[in-house]
């Protein structure tokens, strides 16, 4: 296995925020996860995303299957 860097940039994680978990996201999480067969911790990031109203930037074309439900960018590795 040879060994990689990952650059992180800092910007981005300075503009991200800590949401708590409210009984509406709960609620999506379960109705995505019954409705597109997801795992909870991909149901709960879809479901925050969608809560918020915000994108899911992510590179697992899992979520693709919850377009239009939810506004996904995917990007390649």
């Amino acid at each position: 296995m040879r060994n990689e860097r990952v650059v992180i940039d800092t910007n981005i994680l300075l503009r991200c925020e800590l949401v708590e978990i409210h009984r509406s996201i709960q609620d999506i999480a379960v109705d995505l996860r019954l409705r597109h067969r997801l795992k909870l911790p991909d149901a709960v990031i879809a479901a925050t995303a969608v809560h918020l109203g915000i994108p899911l930037i992510t590179a697992d074309k899992v979520f693709s299957k919850l377009k239009p439900e939810a506004e996904v960018v995917l990007y390649a590795k």
